[in-house]
């Protein structure tokens, strides 16, 4: 209230500044939470000579965090062009 005073803006006037500020930051940070979510995903396709160990070691992630993402027995064989979820 005091910057409105200070700003010599009517009150209306300034209610609206107010509401269009709140309203495109709301949006922009919601954006960027969603953006930020799907690049944080990374899939790795299985070539031929993969193990779940070396995707793993190469990703400096687990074999257990490999076979949670992807619903994976730690003794299946990957099947070649199979997209594996890292992160």
């Amino acid at each position: 209230m005091a910057q409105n005073r200070a700003s010599g803006l009517a009150p209306s006037q300034a209610t609206d500044r107010e509401d269009t500020s709140s309203a495109g930051s709301s949006t922009s940070s919601h954006t960027g939470k969603t953006a930020t979510a799907a690049s944080t995903t990374t899939t790795y396709t299985v070539r031929s000579g993969d193990t779940l160990w070396g995707i793993a070691r190469r990703f400096g992630t687990t074999v257990s965090n490999l076979c949670a993402l992807n619903n994976l027995n730690r003794e299946a064989t990957l099947p070649l062009g199979k997209r594996l979820k890292i992160r």
